[in-house]
C-alpha cells in the first residue's frame, strides 16, 4: 500500500471536519449501537457516474456506530470524501473488506480503493488522512492507516467514528500536568504520517533537523519542505467547515518560516467542534495550534508514497485542542495566542541588522530552535565558514527576571551553532523533564545574531610566571596568544595579555597548581553537583528552588564568549583562586598547566 502519512516528500497532515447532523441525529445512532441488528444495513446505490467529480452541494453526514458497521455486507461499496483539487470535495469508491484487531484500543476497518481514477493519480496520499468513509450521507470513520510501498489495488485502514467522538469527549493529560507518554501503533500499519510542511527553506535543512527531532513524539511526522505561498484564486476563508474538507494547523507562522500541519476533517457538530485524521499528529495530548482553511494542487504521483500539494490561506477559524491516538480534535472559532519570536540578523554586508518576526504555538516550544535557525539561514543565503555571535533573551510570564544567553562561535557552518546553543537555552526552562524549578511559560523570545567573514579563533601557546610568588602579594601572568591569520590581517598574529590574582595572606605555602584556559561549557551536560562531605550543603550547592533563581544559576554558568580563566589551586588544601579575562571578537582555545611554589 502506499505509505499515507510516512511519504518522504512533502504536505503536511490535513485536519479534518466533519458536517454532523443534529444532537439528536446522532442521539439516535447512538441508541441503534446497543441494539442487535439482525439483518446487513443496505447500502443506498449510488450512479455510477458520480464518481470523481465535484460535490455540488453541501456535505452532511450522521455517524455511523459500530452496531451498524457489524451489520455491512463484505464488498460493500461505500463512499470516501475528499479534496483533490482546490477546495472542492469529490467522491471516491472503496470496499469495505470488515473489521480488525489490532490492538489499538480501538478497532480498524479494512478497505479498498476501487475508484480507476484516483488510482491513475497516484491512488491514497499523504493528506487524505481523516477523510469520511461510509455510505451515502453517512461517516462510520475516516481514513487514517495504510502500508509502505504498495501498488493496486491500495488498502488503507479507518478509525472508527466512536473512537474519534470517544477522544473528542477525553480529557487529555495536559489538562493535569504537563507530560504524557504515547502508546505504540502496531507495527505493520503507518499512520499517513502528518506531514509538517516548512515553507521558506532548504530541503537539506529539514532534513538535519528531522534526524534530530527522531523519537516517539515525531515517530507519526515527516518534517518536508515546501515552496509555500499563497493559493492562486483561493475562495473566502469560510470558518463553515464539512466531512473532507482540507485543514492546515499552524506549529509556527512569519514573514520567513511557516510551518504548518495538513490534513482532512472527518466530522463536524453542532457546538463547532469537530474531529480529524483518525490518528495522532504526535501524541501531543492537550495542543494549542491555530487551524486555517487549506486547498490542494492536486496529487503528486511518487513510488513510495503519493502526496498532495498543500497550502494553507486566509485568517485562522479556530483551534486544534487535542492529539491523541484514535483522533486529533479542535474547535471552530477564535485563535489561540502564540509566542512571538524576533530575529535580528546583521550580516557584514548590511550597514544595518535583518529584521524577521514570528510566532510559534504555545505547547510546541520546541519549534522555536528550528523556526530561528531556519530564519537566519535563509537571511544568510550562503553556508560559509564565519565567525558568529549570538545573544539570546528569553522573558516569562511568571517573572520580570529575563535569561540572557550569549555565544561566539567559528563553523564552516553556523546553523548548527546557533541550533545547539538555543535548543539548551529554552529547553532548560520549557521542558518539565529538565526544569523542577518552577513553571516557565515564555511571553517572548529575541535573539541578535551578528556574521563577520574573518575566522576569528586564537589558541593560547605560552603562560610566562613570575619566578617568585608570595602570599598576600598580586601574582600576575602573561597569557600568549596567537590569532587566525585572517582576523589578525596586517597586526602581529600573537597577542599577550596580562592577568592577575590575588593571593590571600593566609595562603599555604607550598605547591600549587596553575591553570590558564578558555573558559567554555557543555551545553549537553549541565548539572547542579553536590559535594560528599557528609555535612550540611552549602546554599551554593543546592539546585534551584524557584525560576528566578534556575534563571540566575544558568546565566552565572554561561561564560561571556572569548574568557580565559586562570585558577590557581593550593596542593595542600586545595583552596583556590581565579580571575577571568574577557577578548573581544575571538573565539579561544587551548589550555595550559603548570606547577609553581608559592613562599
Amino acid at each position: 500500500m502506499k505509505r499515507f502519512l510516512p511519504l518522504a516528500s512533502l504536505i503536511f497532515l490535513i485536519f479534518f471536519q466533519l458536517s454532523c447532523g443534529s444532537d439528536e441525529e446522532v442521539g439516535s445512532i447512538s441508541e441503534t449501537e446497543d441494539s442487535e441488528v439482525a439483518e446487513a444495513v443496505e447500502v443506498t446505490e449510488t450512479d455510477e457516474g458520480t464518481y470523481g467529480l465535484p460535490i455540488l452541494s453541501d456535505v452532511t453526514l450522521r455517524s455511523m456506530y459500530a452496531a451498524e458497521v457489524e451489520a455491512l455486507a463484505v464488498d460493500s461499496e461505500l463512499d470516501l470524501i475528499t479534496v483533490l483539487d482546490g477546495t472542492q470535495k469529490v467522491r471516491i469508491k472503496v470496499k469495505y473488506l470488515g473489521k480488525r484487531d489490532l490492538s489499538l484500543g480501538f478497532p480498524l476497518y479494512e478497505f479498498e480503493l476501487t475508484d480507476a481514477l484516483l488510482e491513475e493519480r497516484g491512488g491514497i496520499a499523504s493528506g487524505m488522512s481523516g477523510s469520511p468513509v461510509g455510505p451515502p450521507g453517512r461517516v462510520l470513520g475516516a481514513l487514517a492507516y495504510g502500508d509502505n510501498f504498495s501498488t493496486a489495488p491500495y488498502r488503507f485502514w479507518v478509525t472508527a467514528i466512536d473512537a474519534m467522538e470517544a477522544a473528542r469527549d477525553h480529557r487529555p493529560l495536559g489538562e493535569f500536568m504537563d507530560a504524557q507518554a504515547a502508546p505504540h501503533v502496531h507495527r505493520r500499519l503507518m499512520p499517513i504520517k502528518t506531514p509538517l510542511v516548512v515553507s521558506g527553506v532548504n530541503p537539506r535543512r529539514v532534513e538535519a533537523v528531522s534526524e534530530r527531532l527522531k523519537s516517539w513524539r515525531f515517530d507519526a511526522i515527516d518534517l518536508v519542505a515546501d515552496v509555500g505561498g499563497a493559493p492562486a484564486n483561493a475562495p473566502p476563508a469560510s470558518a463553515d467547515l464539512e466531512p473532507g474538507d482540507m485543514i492546515g494547523a499552524a506549529i509556527a507562522t512569519g514573514d520567513v518560516i511557516n510551518f504548518t500541519a495538513y490534513g482532512t476533517v472527518t466530522q463536524v457538530y453542532s457546538d463547532g467542534s469537530f474531529v480529524a485524521f483518525g490518528h495522532p499528529m504526535a501524541y501531543g495530548g492537550a495542543i494549542s495550534l491555530p487551524v486555517y482553511r487549506a486547498t490542494t494542487a492536486g496529487i503528486i504521483a511518487n513510488l513510495q508514497a503519493s502526496y498532495k500539494s498543500v497550502v494553507k490561506y486566509g485568517a485562522p477559524i479556530g483551534t486544534l485542542t487535542k492529539d491523541l491516538s484514535a483522533a486529533v480534535v479542535g474547535e471552530l472559532g477564535d485563535a489561540p495566542a502564540m509566542i512571538p519570536v524576533s530575529v535580528s540578523y546583521h550580516p557584514v554586508n548590511s550597514d544595518e541588522p535583518i529584521q524577521s518576526e514570528s510566532q510559534v504555538a504555545y505547547g510546541q516550544e520546541w519549534a522555536i530552535t528550528p523556526v530561528i535557525a531556519w530564519t537566519v539561514d535563509a537571511l544568510r543565503q550562503e553556508w560559509t565558514q564565519s565567525t558568529s555571535t549570538g545573544t539570546l533573551v528569553l522573558s516569562f510570564q511568571e517573572t520580570e527576571e529575563t535569561y540572557t544567553q550569549r555565544w561566539r562561535t567559528v563553523s564552516a557552518d553556523p546553523f548548527f551553532d546557533t541550533y545547539e546553543n538555543i535548543e539548551y537555552a529554552v529547553g532548560e526552562f520549557t521542558d518539565p523533564l529538565r526544569n523542577a524549578a518552577g513553571r516557565a511559560t515564555l511571553k517572548s523570545v529575541s535573539i541578535e545574531i551578528t556574521d563577520k567573514p574573518q575566522i576569528a579563533t586564537a589558541e593560547i601557546i605560552d603562560v610566562e610566571v613570575p619566578d617568585q610568588i608570595r602570599r598576600g602579594t598580586q601574582m600576575t601572568v602573561t597569557v600568549v596568544i596567537l590569532q587566525h591569520w585572517s582576523i589578525a590581517k596586517d597586526k602581529a598574529r600573537t597577542l599577550e595579555k596580562d592577568i592577575s590574582l590575588n593571593i590571600p595572606s593566609d595562603w599555604e605555602s607550598g605547591g600549587a597548581e596553575l591553570t590558564v584556559e578558555a573558559a567554555t561549557i557543555d551545553l549537553f551536560d549541565l548539572s547542579f553537583d553536590f559535594d560528599f562531605n557528609f555535612g550540611e550543603v552549602s546554599e551554593d550547592q543546592m539546585p534551584p528552588k524557584t525560576l528566578d533563581e534556575l534563571i540566575k544559576a544558568r546565566q552565572d554558568e554561561m561564560p561571556e564568549p572569548g574568557t580565559i580563566k586562570v585558577t590557581l589551586e593550593s596542593d595542600e588544601n586545595f583552596e583556590e583562586v581565579t580571575a577571568e579575562l574577557i577578548l573581544d571578537d575571538l573565539v579561544v582555545s587551548g589550555e595550559f598547566f603548570d606547577f609553581i611554589f608559592i613562599d
